[in-house]
Order: structure tokens, then sequence, then C-alpha cells
């Protein structure tokens, strides 16, 4: 059933993604043009001609790019928001669908369009780059990413899918963070959507004093682990020290993350499923 729930939301939300990913797209074509003929147009041509046009266009991508950010922030929200405590939330809850599988279809659903945002906004980072260079460049790039990770052997793989996993709990924890705060919204029976903007900043309040008291005792760790490689004044530090420093740093930022958006999760689960307040 979580299948088909995320194959509705989906449809459901490719109307704004698409439109949004192909005029991002067209926009950064026409930059990459009309910045070409600018750098090749004498004196005359581009005073008069193509700085003007240039400007406009370049100015819209821009715009375009921010939008798309603002796009996944707010579909992401607006539909969790709409579709489970809003109206709609009469029909969703009628489904044979447990509380889980709803959580489970707007986050995984909202990750998915978060990494074609990335992505599509790399792409026309790449498409302003293009030139006869490119590809040549970026053979070199690769070749000298794959030396390394054959020089650093096991640790620079794990390295690599530590840090792929700390980025993606982090978005996670970010959606988490964002339905608990609605969801405890939801249970204050006027100005909902305040009372969730207020939960969230509460949210983040009391994450900061955590996350204060953790670097405190993380620098204290770090202390005592550096003292363990000083000998005579002197600091015994090795490459595999450093790289299983970064390991464990990685390793617990993400195991911060993901305890905190199990919190999150719990708190939205509870709500939904025994104190559910619709609109």
């Amino acid at each position: 059933m979580l299948r088909k729930l995320m194959k509705a939301e989906f449809q459901a939300t490719a109307r704004y993604f698409l439109p949004a990913y192909l005029l991002l797209i067209v926009l950064a074509v026409m930059s990459r043009v009309t910045l070409s003929v600018t750098l090749q147009s004498n004196e005359f041509l581009q005073n008069m001609f193509v700085n003007i046009p240039t400007f406009v266009i370049v100015t819209f991508y821009i715009l375009s790019l921010i939008g798309v950010c603002v796009i996944t922030f707010l579909v992401a929200v607006l539909r969790f928001y709409r579709n489970l405590m809003g109206d709609e939330g009469y029909l969703m809850f009628t489904l044979p669908v447990t509380t889980a599988q709803h959580i489970w279809n707007k986050l995984i659903v909202s990750l998915v369009w978060s990494v074609c945002s990335v992505l599509v906004c790399i792409l026309t980072f790449f498409i302003l780059m293009a030139d006869q260079n490119l590809f040549s460049n970026l053979a070199d790039f690769f070749a000298a990413v794959g030396e390394l990770y054959r020089q650093g052997g096991f640790h620079a793989w794990l390295i690599t899918l530590l840090l792929l996993l700390f980025l993606l709990s982090c978005a996670v924890h970010g959606y988490l963070q964002i339905y608990g705060a609605i969801a405890t919204g939801s249970q204050v029976k006027n100005h909902r959507v305040l009372a969730g903007i207020g939960f969230y900043l509460l949210f983040s309040f009391a994450e900061q004093i955590l996350t204060g008291f953790l670097i405190s005792g993380g620098v204290f760790f770090l202390e005592s682990f550096f003292r363990s490689l000083t000998w005579n004044g002197e600091l015994l530090w090795t490459y595999e020290a450093a790289v299983g420093m970064v390991e464990l740093v990685l390793a617990g930022l993400t195991a911060f993350e993901l305890v905190l958006s199990a919190g999150y999760y719990i708190a939205t689960h509870q709500i939904l499923k025994y104190k559910l307040n619709l609109e």
C-alpha cells in the first residue's frame, strides 16, 4: 500500500516540480548562450544590445534557482499539512493505510524531490560552465578522484559513505522536525499555523541547547584523544589517526541526527494516531 501512496504522491507533486525544473534548465541554456554572445561581441554591440538581455536572463535564472529550492521546501510542508492535517485528512485516514505509512510516504517523496532538485541545480551549473574544455576537465577530475580513492582504499569509501549518510540524516531530520512541529501545533485549537511555527522555533532552540552540551563533551573527548597522541610534548599524528577521527566525527554526527529524527518521528506518529485533530 505504501507503493500506491507514493505513486499518487509523486503524481500530485510532479506538476509543481517538472515545470520548475524545465524552466530552470531552459533559463540556464539561455544564460549560457547570452553570456557567450556577450564575451564574443564588440564593445558597441555589448553595451547596446547584449548587456541588458544577458542581465535579465541571468537574473531570471538565479531567481528560478532560488524558486526551485523554495518550491521543494513548500511542497513538502504544504502536502503534509493539507493532506494529513487539513480537510483532506478525513479521506486520507479512512484509507486502509497505517499512520506510519502516511508519514513514510510524505518523507520518502520529499527526500526524492529534494535529491532531484539538487541534481537539476548541479546540471544547470554544468550548462553554464559548458565549453570545449569541459569534458576534458571532467575527465581529469574523475581521474584524480579515482586515484584518490585508490590510494585511500577502504577508508576513502567509508568516509564517502558516512558523509552521504550524514547528509541524508540531516534531510530526514529537517523534514521530520517540520512534521513534528505541524503535528504538535495541530493540538492548539486556534491559530494552528502560528502554533506550528512556534513549536518549530521551540524545537530548534532546544536542539541548539542540546548541541551546545554535546559540543562541550566532544571538545573534552578531543582533548583527551590528542593527549593520548602526545609524547614528550610532541603530537604523534598519523594518517590512520586523522582518518579515524574524521570517521568517528561523521558517525557521531549521523547518530545524533538519527536520534533527533527518531524522536520527531515517534512524536508525529503518536499524535497522528492517537490525538489527531483535523481542521
